[in-house]
């Protein structure tokens, strides 16, 4: 079986509580043991209707769902009996790990055993994986490398009085905060003198680092004590930065980091 190394990762929230594995893999389907083919009856009696066709209201079959390799699942997921279709139907769909507060443990064993990674954590954590983080990541769980693939950054700039300045200043704001999220760190000696006081050593951003897509948006919003209805972009953009990637990361291998910055090393230790 491939091992899962790299995860890209966007959610599909399924939030029911208690869905065993019956709902998940209908025993009606129960006519073979050879692991593969069961994509199309996963949770086969809520993805169609009595005419077999798709029902369009269900999470799984909505357009936003394609793709997605991780599924944000309500408590309890997995109960029921123990039939290990459950798992080979979720992988079989393209989905690469279940997340939920709480898994029930033979399904749990059967997903592991499956290529299915399944992740348990606290209630906090789980309720914002239903929100979009805002940053698409890849993360190596050999290494622990991060690569931000697409960041999206929008900020609230008053009135844009040069509007092509503003996305400028929007983007740089984005990438120096991406800097300080993954790759700036002051270190000290036990005396207190700075160890890496060049850029030969003081790692920023190069070209190579950016994401392939970085989109900039600036939201109109008048600020009346603002001269001509503007305000100050500059720091603006860089506040939700370092947030939607540590969400991004956690959204796809289940690390939460709280420090800065966001190093493969740290999250390396943190995956084991």
């Amino acid at each position: 079986m491939e091992p899962l190394r790299l995860i890209r990762s966007r959610t599909v929230v399924l939030p029911e509580a208690d869905v065993d594995t019956d709902q998940i893999f209908p025993a009606r389907f129960l006519t073979t043991t050879e692991g593969r083919g069961f994509a199309d009856m996963l949770f086969a009696d809520w993805r169609f209707g009595a005419d077999g066709k798709p029902r369009p209201s269900f999470a799984l079959n909505r357009p936003e769902a394609a793709g997605c390799q991780v599924l944000v699942a309500g408590p309890n997921f997995g109960c029921g009996s123990s039939r290990e279709h459950a798992a080979w139907a979720i992988r079989d769909f393209g989905i690469r790990a279940v997340v939920s507060t709480s898994i029930a443990d033979i399904f749990f064993s059967n997903a592991l055993k499956n290529g299915l990674v399944p992740v348990r954590i606290d209630a906090g954590p789980h309720a914002w994986l239903v929100a979009n983080p805002g940053a698409e990541v890849e993360v190596d769980t050999e290494t622990g490398q991060v690569r931000v693939t697409r960041l999206v950054n929008v900020a609230d700039v008053g009135t844009p009085i040069n509007p092509k300045i503003v996305e400028t200043q929007i983007s740089g704001a984005a990438i120096m905060q991406l800097g300080f999220t993954l790759h700036e760190k002051m270190v000290f000696d036990a005396q207190g003198q700075l160890r890496n006081a060049s850029f030969a050593e003081y790692k920023i951003p190069g070209f190579l680092d950016l994401p392939g897509l970085l989109v900039n948006e600036a939201v109109t919003a008048e600020q009346r004590s603002g001269p001509f209805g503007g305000k100050g972009v500059g720091e603006t953009g860089t506040f939700g930065v370092s947030p939607a990637i540590a969400n991004a990361i956690y959204d796809a291998v289940g690390v939460r980091l709280t420090e800065l910055p966001l190093t493969p090393q740290a999250i390396w230790e943190k995956l084991r």
